[in-house]
C-alpha cells in the first residue's frame, strides 16, 4: 500500500504533469465505490479547470482547481497515478506481469482498470489514475467544505514530533505498532516504514503503548521521519504495484532493514528476522538487538550499569552472574523491569515473585507475562506486597513477612 513517502514522490512527479494546465475533458468508468463523486459529476465540475497547486496531507493528495474547488486523490492499496507514455511491467494484469517479465515494457493504453483520465487543453500528455482493486477513492471537494476523512486526519508525519505520540499513547492499551498506525494521531505512517522506525529506535512493536516513554516517543518519530525521508530520496518502496508517475521503480525496498525479511539476517546482529502478527497487519523485528529484546509490555527503563545494580539472582558457581545491562543479556530488560515493579509497585504477586527464584532466564519470560501481571495486579490491589529478598541458590529461601 503506497504510504507517505510514496504519495510524496507521486505529489512531486505528478504535480509537473498537473499544475498550471487547464483540463479540457474526463474520461472515467462506469460507477464504483472507487468514486465518492459521482463520475458524471466530475466530467461537469472538472471540465476548463485549472490546477493550481497540488498539496499533500498523510497519503492523501490534494489538487487546488481556480474554482475553490479541492479533488481529493488516495492511491488506496494499488492506485497508480502516472502521466501518458510510462512503461513499466507493473502497469500491466497479474497474469500479463507473469508471461512478460523478461520484454522490455510497452507503452500503457488505458485498459478496464484506469478508471481516471485527465486530458487537457494544450494537448500535452494525459494524466491516468489506475486502480486494479479500486480501493483508491477520487473526491471532488467544494469551495469553502470539507471531508471526514480529511477532518479525521493527524498532524503530517513529517511535521510530527515525539510530543504528538507521546500524548497519544499515555491512556492506550493497544501495541504501539497498532498506535503508529492510527492515522488520526500521526498521518502517513503505514507497515513498512512503522516496522522500520520502531527497529531504528529500539522499541518492540509489541510494546503496550502507554509503557513507551517520551524519550522512546521522541526517537521513534525521528526514525519514521529518517527513513521515510530517505525513501522518498530513493524513490519510495516498489514492492508489488506501486510504480512513480514515469514509470519507474523506486529504490528503498532494497534498503529495507527488518520489514519484509523474514528469516533473514539483521542488519546489525545477524540474528534472523522474526515476523508476528499484530491486529492483522504483518510486523517484523529483530529478536535479539539489545533494544527491542525485552518485555513487550514493561516500560523501557535505562539499564543501570552492572556495577552499581547487581542482579538479585546469584549466579551457580561456574555460571556467569546475570547483571542488568551487562551486553548480550537479553532479557536484561525484563528482570529490570521486575526487580523495579517488585520493589517500586508492590502489586505484582507470586508471579513474579517466583520468577526471582530461578536462573533460568527463559523460564521468567514464559511465567511472567502481561496476563499474569494485570491479574495479580487485581488480586493485590489496595494491599502491600512485601519486597522481594535476595536469594541465595545454594541454600534454603529466606523468611518472608506476610501481607
Amino acid at each position: 500500500m503506497p504510504e507517505l513517502p510514496e504519495v510524496e514522490v507521486t505529489r512531486r512527479r505528478i504535480g509537473k504533469l498537473l499544475v498550471g494546465r487547464k483540463i479540457a475533458c474526463v474520461v472515467t468508468t462506469k460507477p464504483s465505490y472507487f468514486f465518492l463523486t459521482s463520475p458524471k459529476k466530475l466530467q461537469q465540475e472538472l471540465a476548463g479547470r485549472t490546477i493550481h497547486k497540488l498539496d499533500r496531507h498523510g497519503k492523501y493528495l490534494l489538487a487546488r482547481l481556480d474554482s475553490g474547488a479541492t479533488l481529493l486523490l488516495h492511491l488506496g492499496m494499488t492506485g497508480q497515478l502516472f502521466g501518458e507514455g510510462a512503461r513499466s511491467i507493473r502497469l500491466l494484469r497479474a497474469p500479463d506481469r507473469r508471461s512478460k517479465t523478461t520484454e522490455k515494457p510497452r507503452g500503457f493504453a488505458p485498459d478496464e482498470h484506469t478508471h481516471l483520465q485527465l486530458e487537457f487543453k494544450d494537448g500535452g500528455p494525459r494524466v491516468f489514475f489506475r486502480d486494479v482493486r479500486k480501493f483508491g477513492k477520487v473526491l471532488l471537494v467544494a469551495e469553502g467544505q470539507s471531508d471526514a476523512r480529511l477532518e479525521k486526519l493527524g498532524i503530517d508525519a513529517l511535521e510530527a514530533d515525539g510530543s504528538h505520540l507521546f500524548e497519544a499513547a499515555r491512556a492506550r492499551k493497544i501495541p504501539i505498532k497498532s498506535l503508529l498506525l492510527d492515522q488520526a494521531v500521526i498521518a502517513g505512517i503505514g507497515n513498512i516504514y512503522a516496522d522500520e522506525a520502531l527497529f531504528l529506535a529500539g522499541v518492540s512493536p509489541r510494546r503496550v503503548a502507554r509503557r513507551v516513554a517520551l524519550a522512546e516517543c521522541v526517537a521513534i518519530v525521528a526514525a519514521a521521519q529518517k527513513v521515510m525521508r530517505r525513501s522518498i530520496q530513493t524513490g519510495g518502496s516498489s514492492i508489488s504495484d506501486y510504480v512513480n508517475p514515469d514509470g519507474s521503480d523506486g529504490g528503498y525496498q532494497h534498503e529495507r532493514r527488518v520489514y519484509g525479511r523474514e528469516d533473514e539476517p539483521c542488519p546489525t546482529c545477524g540474528t534472523p528476522i522474526r515476523r508476528f502478527v499484530i491486529a492483522q497487519r504483518s510486523s517484523h523485528y529483530c529478536p535479539s538487538c539489545p533494544n527491542v529484546a525485552r518485555s513487550s509490555w514493561g516500560a523501557a527503563t535505562p539499564q543501570p550499569q552492572s556495577q552499581n545494580l547487581p542482579c538479585r539472582l546469584q549466579a551457580k558457581p561456574g555460571q556467569t552472574p546475570c547483571l542488568h545491562g551487562a551486553s548480550g543479556h537479553a532479557l536484561s530488560g525484563l528482570s529490570s523491569r521486575t526487580l523495579e515493579i517488585s520493589q517500586e509497585d508492590g502489586r505484582t504477586g507470586g508471579s513474579a515473585r517466583r520468577a526471582f527464584w530461578t536462573n533460568d532466564c527463559e523460564r521468567r519470560l514464559r511465567s511472567l507475562t502481561k496476563a499474569s501481571y494485570d491479574s495479580n495486579k487485581k488480586k493485590t490491589r489496595g494491599h502491600s506486597c512485601p519486597p522481594i529478598l535476595p536469594v541465595n541458590l545454594e541454600g534454603p529461601r529466606p523468611e518472608r513477612s506476610g501481607r
